[in-house]
């Protein structure tokens, strides 16, 4: 072979080696060629997470192979050129969950909470149920005659009023003589509440709103005009937190306690204090540790609504729709919607969910922005209340007749889609289920999805 060839192949080889190599490089850094547009084009991909896990996917109709696994849950697709897709997830016994996922080049479109939503239901009770409550597994139930079971055993009759978080009791009405009881679920023991306020100095009547301390389920919170008692139900006695004498209640300008606003939190209890003839409403914070009033403070209007946000975050709703938080530990108020008609803040207190007459706001708490949501629910006037699903992710929309669920990742509202037919929902959280009171009358549970 001669030196020019030689020099030939040489160069060649150098030529090629720079060739392959830059598009080594090239695809490495997520180039490739798109034969569709005969175009060279950074690709992208798309995650997603489905519950349940084993669903099947499709993207554009194509069939994709679900790697989710006990070691790592999800599946990855990748090498796709930028555009939307049309990504698909579908179980047997579930509604289909579908997306717009825009890809774009060297990025991820990330779905890691794609819910799917159960088309069936349990049988929980047999109706005509009229009122109930769900916790730990122990259901218990009232008909539309007063009668009331746990777990499908009889337990008298009355009204129910509140359960403890862990369903370990019940607070019930008596229908005829208006007195409350503790039913406790263990042993199907009851405990005369009235009775135990009658020893503070409690009248009938005087209690207008009673119910379980959230965070221990053995404290008993109740309430009337005048007075407020901390009821311990393993001692059998009461603590007299707040009283306005009936010196100062005679008065035109007294105050009196709202007694549907009232909440009790982790070693706190708030509560509303208005003058009969105000037009502003003061806040009550009581410490259940140290025993005494630890803050207070007072805001234009009236307040309808009070719920804790985390600890020492209070969310009060007023009357006229304005919506506040008030942080006890620096006294400060902070304005954060308007036109509310009700509002819930998550378990963790990272975000809040407002629900307005024209739209429904998610406000986050933490600083980051990207956590606001709006959406422009289809007949939110008849909405009546929200439910966040343990993710934080989800909310459940009660409506006056059925009950839908919302992913906050939707913003087509492409997966907005009704549960059920039915009213009075309650989410089990602990237990992934959601109960409800279906057309007939009957309690039944949706198990989503672990």
């Amino acid at each position: 072979m001669t030196l020019k060839k030689r020099k030939l192949i040489f160069y060649l080889l150098v030529a090629l080696f720079f060739v392959i190599g830059a598009a080594v490089i090239l695809y490495a850094q997520g180039w490739r060629f798109d034969a569709a547009t005969w175009r060279a084009s950074k690709v992208g991909g798309i995650f997603v997470r489905s519950f349940p896990d084993d669903a099947r996917i499709s993207l554009d109709k194509k069939p994709i192979q679900n790697d989710s696994s006990f070691l790592g849950r999800g599946t990855l697709i990748a090498n796709l050129f930028p555009k939307t897709y049309d990504l698909e997830l579908e179980k047997t016994g579930y509604d289909a969950w579908h997306e717009n996922a825009a890809v774009s080049p060297s990025l991820v479109a990330a779905f890691k909470s794609a819910v799917l939503v159960p088309q069936n239901a349990t049988s929980v009770a047999q109706g005509p149920v009229q009122k109930f409550f769900a916790a730990n597994n122990t259901v218990v139930v009232q008909n539309t005659n007063g009668a009331l079971s746990s777990d499908g055993l009889p337990i008298g009759k009355g009204t129910l009023i509140d359960e403890a978080k862990d369903g370990s009791a019940a607070i019930i009405k008596n229908n005829t003589n208006g007195k409350y009881s503790l039913y406790q679920s263990g042993n199907g023991g009851t405990t005369d509440l009235s009775a135990i306020l009658a020893k503070s100095g409690a009248a009938k009547g005087d209690v207008a709103s009673i119910f379980f301390d959230p965070r221990d389920p053995g404290m008993i919170v109740a309430a009337g005009p005048s007075k407020i008692w901390l009821i311990d139900t393993a001692n059998a006695n009461t603590t007299l937190i707040k009283n306005i004498s009936a010196a100062a209640t005679a008065k035109i300008s007294a105050k009196e306690i709202i007694g549907d606003s009232i909440a009790a939190g982790t070693n706190m209890i708030a509560w509303t204090e208005s003058e009969k003839s105000a037009r502003s409403s003061d806040i009550m914070i009581y410490d259940t540790s140290a025993e005494s009033i630890a803050a207070s403070s007072t805001l234009p209007g009236q307040n309808s609504d009070l719920k804790w946000v985390k600890d020492g975050m209070l969310g009060i709703l007023q009357n006229d729709g304005e919506l506040y938080l008030y942080d006890t530990g620096t006294d400060s108020v902070t304005h954060i919607a308007d036109d509310v008609k009700y509002f819930a803040p998550t378990a963790d207190g990272s975000s809040v969910a407002a629900l307005e007459n024209k739209s429904m706001e998610i406000i986050p708490l933490t600083g980051n922005s990207y956590d606001y949501y709006r959406f422009n629910l289809p007949d939110i006037a008849d909405a009546r209340r929200v439910i966040w699903y343990k993710d934080t992710m989800h909310l459940f929309i009660e409506y006056g007749d059925r009950v839908s669920f919302l992913d906050l990742k939707d913003a087509g509202l492409d997966n907005f889609t009704t549960v059920a037919q039915g009213m009075a929902p309650f989410y089990d959280a602990d237990n992934n289920a959601l109960y409800l009171i279906n057309p007939a009358q009957n309690l039944v549970r949706f198990d989503f999805p672990e």
